[in-house]
């Protein structure tokens, strides 16, 4: 689940990934046009990570 706490115009967005199991390295996640990856992200805990564009 991605939760965007902010978005850009015309494209990309950072916020609020939740997985509920450890994610792989080489998982990518779609920032409405920007990939990433989660476990570049901030690991908040409890599945949560908070991941921005260029991660």
């Amino acid at each position: 689940m991605f939760l965007p706490q902010w978005v850009g115009v015309p494209d990309d967005a950072g916020g609020y990934v939740y997985l509920d199991a450890t994610p792989r390295p080489d998982l990518l996640i779609d920032l409405f046009g920007e990939p990433a990856r989660v476990t570049l992200g901030q690991h908040l805990g409890g599945g949560w990570w908070y991941v921005l564009p260029g991660n």
